[in-house]
């Protein structure tokens, strides 16, 4: 069975385990009602971490990440393209998008989610609604250490009911949880139903 959408993101871990994406397909899976082995989801997401969002954005320029037919999501941290692009972040949200979208050669294959406003306000949300020790929050968000943000991410994914009203806790916080439901929503019209 062969995936069915791409998602380029954001991130500096290029190998092993990547908690993030782990985070979404319980987020799907939670969306779906479903577990991460259903045939809907499993293998059906290629995620493809990238350092920094000049590599997201150079890649949604490569021809290669669309010959296939494949519709890509590229998320990328609001604040990140608001540097790229010289915009102040408070009202730049629509011209981010429609930036991004237009350097594309393939738009239409391609749909743009901003993480509002980057992956620490995700992790400053998991924190906010479940104990983890103030050292490794301290890590994760203020210091950026990859492991202490994937201890962070993984307690948000975790395949138990603890771990879902996690996720439905951080999905019904403003800032990232918007964010994390558009994508959501982004990779779930792509899915077989």
């Amino acid at each position: 069975m062969s995936f069915m959408v791409r998602l380029l993101c954001e991130d500096s871990r290029r190998q092993g385990e990547f908690a993030f994406e782990k985070l979404l397909i319980q987020m799907l899976c939670d969306r779906l009602e479903c577990q991460p082995w259903d045939p809907r989801i499993k293998g059906r997401i290629h995620t493809v971490p990238l350092n920094g969002a000049p590599n997201v954005m150079k890649e949604c320029d490569a021809d290669r990440m669309f010959r296939d037919g494949i519709p890509v999501v590229a998320l990328y941290d609001e604040d990140q393209l608001c540097t790229l692009f010289d915009l102040d972040h408070r009202w730049c949200r629509r011209r981010l998008y429609q930036a991004v979208v237009q350097r594309s050669k393939h738009p239409g294959q391609l749909a743009v989610v901003l993480l509002r406003f980057k992956m620490e306000t995700v992790l400053a949300a998991i924190c906010e609604h479940t104990s983890i020790d103030p050292e490794i929050e301290a890590q994760a968000i203020a210091h950026k250490r990859l492991n202490a943000r994937d201890i962070i991410l993984a307690r948000a994914a975790a395949p138990s009911p603890a771990g879902k009203a996690l996720r439905s806790a951080v999905l019904a916080t403003p800032a990232p949880g918007q964010s994390l439901a558009y994508l959501l929503d982004k990779l779930v019209t792509r899915l077989p139903r």
